[in-house]
């Protein structure tokens, strides 16, 4: 079976995707770019077939038309924040998106009482059990992903919602990125133009079950809540809700 190409709109280039995905999910799969050579650091995502519409094309294209500036990128082009670079066509038909790739962890693994037992031996001098610096380190780590959410708020065009360790991925040298940032909220002079399609309870504000006369998914103030909650559970390892550390 021949290798699929697929047309970036605004780059006017084809690239040829791996045949198999190596990660997936409820909207789509995700697939390495395997030839041109120069295009080998991102990753596409094509959606599953019932979730392709008009309106998805229509977001994604805004996305690319007005992209975060992200800041303080490494020599290596490590993404702070995983944004959309390019949309995917077969035929003329709107198949996905282009975006950075990046390695490491999703966050989760240091938001529980103890680090998964596969993980300790890497992320040893993050173990509070372990190292006098894990919480200083972690601190550290927290501002990382302080200044990559600032990066997409700065725009003031966009709510990430959907705020959980799950969209935070990190490396043990401290590095981080902000990723599914597809399913952001689009807010315009206070009018919503696209919908996030999802948020987590877990990290959603108290507002959210409350009725009020605006929507509160228009305000960053719905992502700070969800970040304090992300960096209690980074420093003690419990939901501030759940019981005292």
């Amino acid at each position: 079976m021949s290798r699929q190409h697929y047309w970036l709109k605004n780059e006017n280039v084809w690239i040829t995707l791996a045949d198999e995905p190596f990660a997936g999910g409820g909207e789509g799969n995700l697939y390495r770019v395997v030839a041109p050579r120069a295009w080998k650091k991102y990753v596409a995502k094509l959606y599953h077939p019932h979730k392709l519409s008009a309106e998805r094309e229509k977001k994604i294209n805004y996305l690319i038309q007005y992209p975060p500036e992200i800041q303080g990128e490494n020599a290596d082009g490590h993404p702070s924040v995983t944004w959309v670079k390019d949309a995917l066509y077969v035929d003329n038909q709107f198949r996905g998106f282009l975006m950075p790739y990046t390695q490491g962890e999703k966050l989760e693994i240091l938001t529980t009482p103890k680090i998964p037992r596969k993980h300790r031996q890497k992320w040893r001098r993050f173990d509070r059990q372990q190292s006098d610096a894990a919480l200083r380190l972690r601190q550290l780590l927290g501002f990382n992903i302080c200044i990559a959410i600032q990066q997409v708020h700065a725009l003031e065009r966009y709510v990430l919602v959907d705020m959980k360790p799950d969209n935070i991925v990190v490396q043990s040298n401290g590095l981080v990125s902000v990723v599914d940032t597809d399913s952001v909220e689009v807010v315009e002079a206070g009018e919503t133009l696209f919908d996030a399609p999802v948020a987590t309870p877990e990290y959603t504000p108290p507002e959210h079950y409350l009725e009020l006369d605006y929507d509160p998914t228009q305000r960053q103030a719905w992502d700070r809540f969800g970040l304090g909650v992300i960096l209690y559970k980074l420093f003690f390892g419990i939901h501030p809700f759940a019981a005292s550390a």
